[in-house]
C-alpha cells in the first residue's frame, strides 16, 4: 500500500485556530506547563509545521517570557522548506522525514538536497524513512548517503502501515533491513496503540 496523504489531510483540515495566549491558557488549565517543566517534550507536527515558522517562534518567545524556561522542543518536517535562524535557535531536536519514491509524491517537490544537508548538520537531527522494499534502501543510499547529504548514523527505518495488520506484515522486513545495514528502526506507535485513528 502506498500512502500519499495518510492521515495528514484529515488532521490539518480539521484543526482549531488559537492565539498564543489562548493556547498557553489551555496548557495551564490542563497541567501541560508543569509537564514541560518536568521534562515533557513539546513536539510540533503536521500538516507542515515548517510553514508556521513565524508562529512557532512567537509561541516559544511568549512561553519563555511568561514561564521563565523553555520546554524541550522537537519539530517534525518533510525536509522541503528551509528553517530560519530564529526557529533553529528554538528547536532542540529535528525529526526529519524525507519522502522516498514509494510515497508517490512528486520527486522534484520532495527532494531538496541543499535543505537536507543543512538539516543534517544540526545537533540531534534524525532522518526517518518509511520502507516497503529493498529498492527503498537503494534509494536511501544513492540519494542521501552517497552524496553525503546525511550520515548513516542519523537514519531510522520505519515499517509502512496505516493499520495494525499492515504494520505487523511489514515489521520483520524493517527489522531485517535495519540489522543488515546497521541503522536504527522504529515502531509506528500510534498505529500499534490506536490502530487507524486520526488526530491522536
Amino acid at each position: 500500500m502506498n500512502c500519499i496523504w495518510c492521515d495528514t489531510n484529515e488532521v490539518w483540515t480539521k484543526g482549531n485556530p488559537y492565539s498564543v495566549n489562548e493556547l498557553l491558557k489551555i496548557w495551564e488549565d490542563n497541567g501541560v506547563i508543569e509537564g514541560f517543566r518536568n521534562g515533557q517534550h513539546l513536539v510540533f507536527t503536521g500538516g507542515s509545521p515548517m510553514k508556521q515558522q513565524k508562529g512557532i517562534v512567537e509561541l516559544m518567545k511568549e512561553f519563555k517570557a511568561k514561564y521563565k524556561f523553555k520546554p524541550f522542543c522537537e519539530i517534525e518536517n518533510e525536509c522541503t522548506l528551509m528553517p530560519n535562524a530564529l526557529l533553529v535557535a528554538a528547536v532542540d531536536r529535528w525529526n526529519n522525514s524525507p519522502k522516498l519514491s514509494n510515497s508517490m509524491n512528486v520527486a522534484e517537490n520532495m527532494y531538496k538536497p541543499e535543505i537536507l544537508k543543512i538539516l543534517s548538520d544540526f545537533n540531534d537531527s534524525w532522518f526517518k524513512f518509511v520502507i516497503i522494499s529493498e529498492d527503498d534502501w537503494k534509494e536511501i543510499e544513492e540519494k542521501f548517503i552517497k552524496p553525503k547529504l546525511i550520515r548513516k548514523k542519523q537514519i531510522i527505518l520505519m515499517p509502512e502501515g496505516a493499520t495494525r495488520e499492515e504494520l505487523q506484515a511489514h515489521y520483520q522486513f524493517a527489522i531485517d533491513m535495519a540489522i543488515k545495514h546497521g541503522v536504527r528502526m522504529t515502531d509506528r506507535l500510534q498505529v500499534t496503540v490506536w490502530n487507524k485513528t486520526t488526530g491522536v
